[in-house]
């Protein structure tokens, strides 16, 4: 991995910190906590050291800004109020737009005018608010210059006795430090800009015999001593990209004889080895050394995290390890010889929890792709093998499609995303809506971990951000108008997800208003869409809503009004293969329904053929199939089938593409949500497992078409578009 791409692993790092940035200053708006406010400090404070690493000045500047403020209400959490909430939030916007501007790929480190005026004005805002505190120190200034042990007194007595603010730093950067274009000595060199560098002392034992040298290779260690009135996790910082993969302890004033026999046993070099070079560093008290050497250092040590023992040939690999943290027991004493570290305690053993890996998201698509071929290919397969009529070869046929089903099926798990990424930032949008507005709004959330397919999550997330913000415009009511109703000031937002045959519905639903059916008439006449006496379903007065240019907000704002966004959400959701459905009640709320598809890779399709070309529609989608023949027709043009007593719309697909064809008899009906509507074929041909390839601009501009896959012969199917279908013929069954 070079620098560039270090860099962009730190900008989507930068994302998922503000992220949690905003969770946390939403839990702090219900509730203070010590711990709520020290997670905020964290992030902000990552920021800003690898910020620094980056050269992102601005962006360094401003975190520091930031955090001088969160460590002021860290230090004593009574001082936080809700109203701090809406402040911190810009700050974190104005993160963002930092980071874009000074880290983004192509960047070219110019802050935009509007940002350079936003960064000042928040500035000024956060200088204020420190002198409402009293004080205007810097986060660092307010941090105690001397680490406070976690030991117990006993060990105190025994400890470093370091200069207050004093750090000892041992690191030994990963051999392919390098090679991924991280300078082992810039992170040394780094530390400079924490404090004062007193002693840099180069350890070379790690370097091998000459025949087997690599000029790339980080070899050199190095002990540290600095003087800094940064707190610990700063220096930490400091080593962010290196650390995982190399060794790194960090000793404080609080460290003891005990922590630095810990660290003994994590070096490579050897017990004698390390003593002297210590010996030769300038510490004002050596006390802990002769500890050591006597021996009197048998009390617990204490470490963080100790990683798994690397093989013999593997690279030295321990994370990151601070004196006075964490109770461990004791390791086994290290293999002695360079490059290696042999680490293992009963705390690695008990070590559980799931490990990560961030993979870019083309990698994934790729692997897609490779098993929607595979798909394809098996299709064929299972062709010849019919056609063949051999058992022998029909039954390893059938085994291979029954590990390219389970190869899918854990494939297309890897793409899959909880919604809650979606729900949370909803906490956003009503947060803000609320403020703007003037409403007291409860968010409800329920179902986060039902997952989605990446692509479609991507893609609703603009959707919901809409139907959120016109649950509160038009939905909720103000404080005084609920009173005045009857019902408790505060109105309630609720979304929920819950998987359903083949399916994710998620629902919006409010307890505001309710959608009122004479307003939605008043402007469906004025729009010509009905007549003034006309009698209409209301469930249809719902489906108008979602007609273009349809408003029933007598006032524009920035939320709604204008008769724009809910034609585009219903035809963004339906594009997806999924349904919008809308249901209220006067006086008692609205509750928006989605229903969406798992995945848009693969689907279960059903196969048809009309005028001699292949068609597949969404398995789950397929009510019934019958012949046409066996149903009396009804309407003026005969476009409407008796199905046993319901009466249901249907579209003859020749001519619905402009096809002849002379023999479409056979009906395949598809439900959605509540509708039904009737597809008049050729010939029905059964389920068929269906790999979605995008049309290109030859379909883009074809109604009724979403995609196209390719058959086991070759030959090319087209996936229909089967909202645009209920939209043309439920309109006109209305």
């Amino acid at each position: 991995m070079d620098l560039n791409e270090i860099q962009k692993a730190f900008v989507v790092e930068i994302r998922d910190l503000l992220d949690r940035v905003e969770d946390s200053l939403f839990q702090l708006e219900q509730q203070t906590t010590p711990a709520e406010l020290d997670a905020l400090f964290r992030a902000l404070h990552t920021i800003k050291g690898n910020s620094g690493i980056f050269q992102a000045k601005r962006l360094e500047s401003f975190a520091h800004t930031v955090e001088s403020l969160l460590d002021k209400y860290r230090n004593d959490p009574t001082l936080f109020s809700p109203g701090d909430v809406p402040l911190l939030l810009s700050c974190r916007d104005h993160i963002e737009s930092l980071s874009t501007a000074e880290l983004s790929e192509g960047a070219t480190g110019q802050i935009p005018q509007e940002v350079e005026d936003q960064d000042q004005d928040l500035k000024a805002q956060i200088a204020v608010r420190l002198e409402e505190l009293g004080s205007t120190a810097p986060a660092t200034e307010s941090v105690g210059a001397v680490v406070e042990s976690p030991l117990p007194a006993s060990a105190s007595n025994q400890g470093l006795n370091h200069l207050p603010g004093q750090y000892h730093i041992s690191f030994r950067p990963p051999l392919d430090a390098i090679k991924a274009g991280l300078d082992p000595l810039n992170f040394v060199r780094f530390l400079k800009n924490l404090g004062n560098l007193q002693c840099v002392f180069t350890v070379a034992d790690r370097l091998p015999e000459p025949d087997s040298f690599d000029p790339q290779a980080a070899y050199l260690g190095y002990e540290i001593l600095l003087q800094s009135e940064e707190d610990e996790s700063a220096v930490e910082d400091a080593f962010e990209f290196v650390k995982e993969n190399g060794i790194l302890r960090i000793h404080t004033s609080g460290s003891s004889a005990a922590d630095y026999e810990e660290t003994i046993k994590l070096l490579p070099e050897s017990r004698e080895r390390m003593l002297s070079i210590w010996k030769e560093m300038p510490f004002e008290n050596l006390s802990w050394i002769q500890q050591l050497e006597s021996g009197a250092s048998s009390m617990p040590a204490t470490v963080e995290s100790v990683a798994p023992a690397p093989s013999a040939t593997a690279a030295p690999s321990v994370n990151i390890a601070k004196a006075a943290d964490v109770t461990a027991n004791a390791t086994a004493p290290a293999k002695k010889g360079a490059g290696s570290s042999n680490v293992a305690t009963a705390t690695e053993q008990a070590t559980t929890g799931h490990a990560t890996l961030r993979v870019d998201a083309s990698r994934l698509d790729a692997l897609i792709n490779l098993v929607g071929e595979l798909v394809i290919q098996s299709q064929s397969l299972k062709q010849i093998s019919r056609a063949s009529k051999d058992a022998s070869l029909g039954a390893s046929t059938d085994n291979i499609e029954r590990l390219i089903e389970d190869l899918r099926q854990q494939s297309m798990s890897l793409r899959m995303v909880e919604i809650g990424t979606v729900f949370q930032k909803m906490r956003r949008v009503v947060h803000d809506a609320s403020l703007n507005l003037k409403k007291k709004i409860q968010l409800k959330l329920k179902g986060e971990d039902t997952e989605l397919d990446r692509s479609v999550i991507e893609r609703i997330q603009d959707p919901m951000i809409h139907l959120v913000r016109n649950s509160i415009d038009h939905g909720l009511e103000t404080p005084e108008e609920r009173i005045a109703a009857g019902k408790g000031e505060t109105g309630t937002i609720e979304l929920r997800a819950y998987q359903d045959m083949g399916h994710v519905v998620v629902e919006i639903e409010d307890d505001g208003r309710g959608v009122s059916t004479e307003a939605v008439k008043r402007r469906a006449v004025e729009k010509g869409i009905m007549t003034e006496d006309q009698e209409v379903d209301p469930d249809q007065l719902h489906e108008w809503i979602f007609h273009p240019g349809f408003s029933t907000k007598e006032t524009v704002n920035e939320y709604s009004g204008r008769g724009v966004g809910l034609d585009v959400v219903k035809q963004g959701i339906e594009s997806l293969g999924g349904s919008v459905q809308l249901k209220s009640e006067e006086g008692q709320g609205t509750v928006i329904t989605l229903k969406l598809p798992l995945t848009l890779a693969i689907i279960d399709g059903f196969l048809i053929r009309a005028a001699g070309v292949h068609f597949v529609v969404p398995l789950d989608m397929v009510y019934e199939c019958t012949e046409l023949s066996a149903h009396k027709r009804t309407g003026n043009a005969g476009n409407f089938i008796n199905l046993r007593g319901d009466v249901v719309p249907c579209v003859n697909l020749p001519e619905a593409f402009q096809m002849q064809s002379t023999k479409a008899n056979d009906l395949i009906v598809l439900q959605q949500g509540e509708h039904r509507v009737g597809l008049v074929v050729d010939e029905l041909l059964g389920e068929y497992q269906t790999v979605v390839r995008k049309g290109g601009r030859v379909l883009s501009n074809l109604p009724g078409v979403s995609g196209v896959t390719i058959l086991g012969t070759g030959q090319i199917a087209y996936i229909l578009d089967v909202g645009s279908f209920f939209s043309r013929k439920t309109a006109k069954a209305s």
